[in-house]
């Protein structure tokens, strides 16, 4: 059975946001927009910004917690997933 959420790990997410400049605190993952056999194209977000990336599936994790309702998406384009995330976010703001 597949966890529900998927997470980078920090080492490689706070990699990345110093290699495109970019500041997005969270490494849970709201959708996976692609897969290829070896990595994950993933679209993260917090409350303030989003953002899409390449990660090895080497630096990701699936986690299952009790109580905890946050799944990974997969399977949708960009532009819905963005809809998705920009309604979830609404709730935090």
């Amino acid at each position: 059975m597949r966890e529900k959420r998927l997470v980078v790990k920090d080492w490689f997410h706070e990699k990345k946001m110093n290699e495109l400049g970019k500041n997005v605190q969270s490494t849970t993952v709201f959708a996976i927009l692609k897969e290829t056999e070896k990595a994950y194209n993933v679209f993260v977000g917090d409350t303030a910004f989003c953002m899409t990336y390449w990660v090895p599936k080497s630096c990701t994790k699936w986690l299952e917690e009790e109580n905890d309702d946050r799944r990974t998406i997969s399977d949708e384009d960009y532009n819905t997933v963005h809809q998705l995330w920009r309604a979830e976010m609404k709730f935090y703001k």
